[in-house]
Order: C-alpha cells, then structure tokens, then sequence
C-alpha cells in the first residue's frame, strides 16, 4: 500500500522511463574523459559501468571530466611507532559540459575515506606482511572509488532529471 501511493505523492524515480525524468539511454550520452591515473580509471570504468553495460556512447551530447586525487593518513599508531591502520582519502572533482566542450552545465566534489588495517609482521630483515598491505590498500581504493562513481552517478542523474 504504501508504495502505491508514492505516485500520488508526486514521487518519481531517478532512473523511470516516464516523461520528465532521466532515463538510463540519457545517462549513456556522456562521454568521459580518458584516464591517466589509475584511481581516476578505476572512478571512470564504474562510471562506464553504470552508465551503459555495452560500453560508451556512439554520439555524446555530454562530456564527463574527473580529477582525482588520493592520499594516505595514519590513524592508530601502537607505543612501538606501527602503524596499524590507514585511512585512504579521495577526493574527486567532476565537470558536465555540453559534448563540444564549450559550456559547463554542473560540477561538483565528492570525498570518500576508506580504512584499512596494516599487518606488521617482520623476521629479522624480511617483511612478509607487505603483500597484505598492499592488497588492502589495493582494495580500499577499489571500494572508494566504487563509492566516489556511485555518488557521481546519482549527482548526474539527479541534474539531467530536473534539466528535461
């Protein structure tokens, strides 16, 4: 009952098929900057991802650049200076324009910190937690970059659906 009488209300979803709001072949126009960084690609493959399963777009009305960036911070540190856990921090920056590139349509910034634990585990010069480490940064900046793309998305949609 209660979901039926959402229509009512007004109520539409970002991504219905009905006229007025987005729908997924509006999100498929955008074109997004290539990559250079391997975080940024990470936020641009989710962003491919979501925005059309059979890759990008053919004709482009819209043009998706990204900036972003990442940095590490230690956040518990044991008497014995181990670091035991990290966090990751990035920050993205986003700008809309129309396909030929010469109007900004919306930007904005998004920030997503993801924790990770540290292993520290050493037998007299050899470190073999490193590998650990790494895969959980690895990880981390997997899961951010998921969580940055997913906010970008709804951004994106939430923008497109309120312009038709």
């Amino acid at each position: 009952m209660g979901l039926l009488s959402l229509g009512a209300c007004g109520f539409s979803p970002v991504y219905s098929e009905k006229s007025g709001t987005i729908t997924s072949a509006q999100l498929r126009n955008i074109a997004i900057a290539p990559a250079r960084a391997r975080t940024t690609q990470l936020v641009r493959n989710q962003l491919i991802k979501q925005f059309s399963n059979s890759g990008e777009t053919q004709a482009p009305q819209f043009y998706l650049s990204l900036a972003v960036t990442e940095s590490l911070s230690s956040v518990l540190i044991r008497r014995t200076t181990d670091i035991q856990r990290s966090n990751l921090t990035i920050n993205a920056a986003y700008t809309l324009q129309t396909a030929d590139k010469r109007t900004v349509l919306t930007k904005g910034r998004t920030v997503v910190v993801a924790p990770y634990n540290l292993v520290s585990t050493n037998f007299g010069t050899i470190s073999t937690s490193e590998f650990a480490n790494v895969s959980a940064r690895k990880d981390a900046r997997k899961k951010a970059a998921i969580s940055i793309a997913d906010d970008i998305a709804r951004r994106l949609a939430a923008y497109l659906a309120t312009r038709s």
